[in-house]
């Protein structure tokens, strides 16, 4: 399965409502492929009553042991499945996910919520608070989180092999990955394509068949889009008066470290060729 994490620094009872309220909405809750009832797991917290939640999650953070600017108030994560592994799931499955994501997540008892959300590609919602129960901080490194992530792809391939569509490769590097911001993750989540999305396809498809910098820069300037550099090398793209860089919009690290490898190479070869007509030239 995909696993998507975002963090929320707002300490406002209005933002953490807001997403809340967005993970609960009963419309995106509503089963019309299967007809699967509402499902709601809670860890740590009393009731089913949302706002109560939302002042849970309030009186949680305002008790952390330690403030800081960068801190994170919520975790919203999703789970995500294939839309060919719709058929399989059954809502019991669903919860099963649900809990085991909850109770396996943090190392450290912490309350959060889990909301399916039944589409095309169902996907569990969950928001996780950023302090534990111990008013410590929750945050593991991204090591620590990958582990988590293979865990949960082992449970799932023991327990629901049936559901073979949705596995991924966690363990590999991923090589092109679009970063998106919490707004366009929502545009997204309601069917609507960002501009930042559009263009990252765009350059993804045309990074995937090349070996270097230049290549790429000349197919880019051949659909009407205009790189940028940095240090004298390709580094992004711009989209109106906004830069973005090719990182950003999803061309991997390793991609563009074998691609500016080719273009020092490039480079070195045609000075050399200068260097040595300038001297034939005397």
């Amino acid at each position: 399965m995909i696993v998507k994490a975002l963090s929320h620094k707002s300490t406002s009872v209005s933002a953490i409502r807001k997403l809340v309220q967005y993970v609960s909405n009963p419309e995106k809750m509503q089963d019309n492929y299967y007809g699967r009832k509402p499902l709601m797991v809670k860890q740590y917290l009393q009731s089913y009553d949302t706002e109560k939640w939302v002042q849970s999650f309030k009186s949680n953070d305002d008790n952390r042991t330690f403030n800081h600017t960068k801190r994170t108030v919520l975790r919203h994560e999703i789970i995500s499945f294939s839309s060919q592994s719709n058929p399989l799931i059954s809502r019991e499955t669903l919860q099963v996910f649900a809990k085991y994501y909850l109770k396996n997540r943090m190392t450290k008892p912490t309350m959060g919520i889990g909301v399916v959300h039944y589409d095309s590609s169902p996907h569990i919602h969950f928001v996780i608070a950023g302090v534990a129960l111990d008013s410590t901080a929750t945050r593991v490194s991204r090591q620590q989180f990958k582990s988590f992530k293979i865990q949960l792809q082992n449970f799932q391939q023991e327990h629901y092999p049936e559901l073979s569509h949705s596995i991924v490769e966690h363990t590999k590097p991923k090589t092109l990955e679009l970063k998106l911001t919490y707004q366009e993750e929502r545009m997204k989540d309601n069917g609507k394509v960002s501009y930042k999305e559009k263009l990252s396809c765009k350059v993804m498809q045309l990074a995937k068949g090349c070996v270097s910098l230049s290549e790429l820069e000349t197919k880019l300037k051949e659909q009407s889009l205009h790189p940028y550099h940095r240090r004298g090398l390709l580094t992004g793209v711009w989209l109106g008066n906004r830069k973005f860089r090719l990182a950003t919009l999803g061309v991997g690290k390793e991609h563009l470290k074998k691609m500016t490898l080719e273009q020092k190479r490039l480079d070195t070869i045609s000075q050399n060729k200068q260097i040595k007509n300038r001297g034939l030239e005397r």
